[in-house]
C-alpha cells in the first residue's frame, strides 16, 4: 500500500512505517513531557532515529504538528463513517455517532492530548472542522421523518459538538469513561426524542 505526502509524493511502504513511527513519537513526547520539551531531537530520541531522519520526513517541526493533527483528524474521519454509515434511522446514527466518537476520544486520550497542546501553543495556525454540519444532517433527517423532536438543529448540533469536545478534557479516571459515554448518550437522545 503507497500513500502520498500532501506534496503528491508517493511514500513506500518503509517510508509510511518511519513515519508513523515518527508521529507515534511526537505524540508520546507530546503527551508526557509537554510542547516545550518536544523537540526535533527529542522527537527523534523517542523515535530511536537521528534528527536527521526525522528531518528528511518532515522538513521542519511544524510539520511534524501538522501531521499530528492530521492524521487524528483522518483517522477519527474514517472511524466515525464506518460506523455511522451502517445506521439506517436518524436515531441509530446519532447514538452511534456519540458512542463512536467518545470511544475515538477515548482510545486516542494521548494523540488527543497531543493535539491540545500544539493546538494551545500554536491557536489559529489551523482550520480545524468543528463537525457541526454533520451532526446538524442528522438531527434534520430525523425531524423529517418524525423521529426527532422540534428544536433548532444548529443550536443541539452546536451543544453536541460542545461535549464531545470536551469528553476529551474528562479523561483522568478510566473507570468512569463508560458511565461518562452512556450518560452523554442518555442526555442527547432524550433530548432531541420525539
Amino acid at each position: 500500500m503507497e500513500s502520498e505526502t500532501g506534496a503528491g509524493q508517493t511514500l513506500t511502504r518503509t517510508q509510511q512505517a518511519r513515519r508513523g513511527d515518527i508521529i507515534d513519537a511526537a505524540v508520546a513526547v507530546l503527551d508526557a513531557e509537554g510542547f516545550a520539551a518536544a523537540s526535533v531531537e527529542r522527537i527523534a530520541q523517542a523515535a530511536h532515529t537521528s534528527k536527521s531522519t526525522v528531518l528528511y520526513h518532515f522538513a521542519t517541526k511544524e510539520a511534524i504538528h501538522q501531521e499530528v493533527v492530521r492524521s487524528l483528524y483522518a483517522q477519527g474521519d474514517a472511524s466515525m463513517t464506518a460506523h455511522i454509515d451502517t445506521q439506517a434511522s436518524p436515531g441509530e446514527q446519532l447514538r452511534t455517532y456519540l458512542d463512536a466518537n467518545l470511544r475515538f476520544i477515548a482510545a486516542h486520550a494521548a494523540h488527543v492530548n497531543a493535539l491540545h497542546r500544539i493546538l494551545e501553543n500554536r491557536l489559529g495556525e489551523y482550520a480545524l472542522p468543528d463537525g457541526v454540519a454533520e451532526v446538524r444532517a442528522i438531527l434534520q433527517a430525523g425531524q423529517d421523518c418524525g423521529e426527532f423532536g422540534v428544536f433548532d438543529a444548529q443550536i443541539v448540533a452546536e451543544a453536541i459538538r460542545a461535549v464531545v469536545d470536551g469528553f476529551s478534557f474528562r479523561l483522568g479516571d478510566p473507570s468512569d469513561v463508560e458511565h461518562r459515554i452512556a450518560e452523554i448518550i442518555v442526555l442527547f437522545i432524550r433530548a432531541t426524542a420525539a
